[in-house]
């Protein structure tokens, strides 16, 4: 019986939080993996990232919105590929990260980068109507309400202008996020935020949900990069210095914080000593779309 009452209990703490819209903040987890960001995440999604830079229509002096920039996977290759008398704006929550974007852009002397630290909606909300060449979300739209992001950004580009966003699908990391929960439900009291993500289901579900009215899907893809891990304390590992787990930790008891990593680890490799697989696969979309 006790696991179906923890699991009750884990379920109802999970509503009462949301209910009191008492939310999970990634941004102290995203500076505490600032540091080891690029070493563990932008080495393996990388590459997937740059196929969708590379189908951006990017000209010399455009105007661009980087929200969500990370330590800079984007904002760098932008800023360099609009020259001089563009203008780049990276725009992140994350103290951490934004100060690791602006060391790389100051050893690769880019100055046409303007550093904001806020929410992305905060920005898009005061940002002049028809004022932006084009607009990148890199692993960030899963944090901000969909419908108003839509609406902003086809008030905020001008003709022509475009939108770049990739982002991991609602099955990423599906065994390890399943393993989590596991020992939530051991542990049910370590609860206390909802967390509050909202990942794309698919290429074809960011098409439904953002290509309305005047903007226009151009390309549309999914994909998957697998990580690999051997053992259940580099599972732990990665999704901790790679910022994938990024909310969920802000969600947890600080005093228990560690603990419930800890017994992910095991948790990990429980499940492999009993014949099971647990890939650390994450499962990603993306879409480049111009307003009309």
């Amino acid at each position: 019986m006790m696991m179906p009452l923890n699991a009750l209990k884990l379920a109802c703490r999970t509503v009462a939080f949301k209910l009191q819209r008492k939310n999970s903040d990634p941004t102290s987890d995203y500076d505490k993996a600032a540091a080891t960001y690029d070493e563990y995440y932008s080495k393996y999604l990388g590459p997937s990232a740059q196929v969708l830079l590379d189908k951006l229509p990017v000209r010399q002096g455009d105007k661009i919105l980087d929200l969500a920039c990370g330590t800079g996977f984007f904002s760098h290759r932008l800023a360099a590929a609009i020259g001089p008398h563009g203008r780049l704006t990276a725009v992140d929550i994350s103290g951490g990260m934004l100060e690791r974007n602006r060391r790389g852009a100051q050893a690769r002397a880019l100055e046409n980068i303007r550093f904001v630290q806020s929410d992305a909606m905060g920005v898009l909300r005061v940002t002049r109507a028809e004022s932006l060449n084009g607009i990148v979300c890199g692993w960030g739209i899963c944090y901000l309400d969909h419908a108003e992001f839509c609406i902003e950004v086809q008030r905020i580009l001008r003709p022509n202008g475009f939108l770049g966003i990739i982002e991991n699908k609602s099955t990423s990391l599906k065994k390890v996020s399943d393993l989590f929960r596991r020992v939530l439900v051991r542990n049910p009291d370590a609860i206390v935020k909802n967390i509050a993500i909202d990942l794309p289901k698919d290429a074809s579900h960011l098409v439904r949900t953002l290509c309305k009215r005047g903007l226009v899907a151009i390309d549309s893809w999914d994909g998957a990069v697998s990580v690999p891990c051997m053992r259940g304390v580099d599972v732990a590992e990665y999704v901790v210095k790679s910022g994938a787990a990024a909310g969920f930790i802000d969600a947890l008891d600080p005093a228990m914080a560690d603990r419930i990593i800890r017994e992910l680890a095991i948790a990990v490799d429980d499940e492999r000593r009993r014949g099971g697989e647990v890939p650390v696969t994450h499962e990603y979309c993306a879409l480049v779309a111009k307003r009309a």
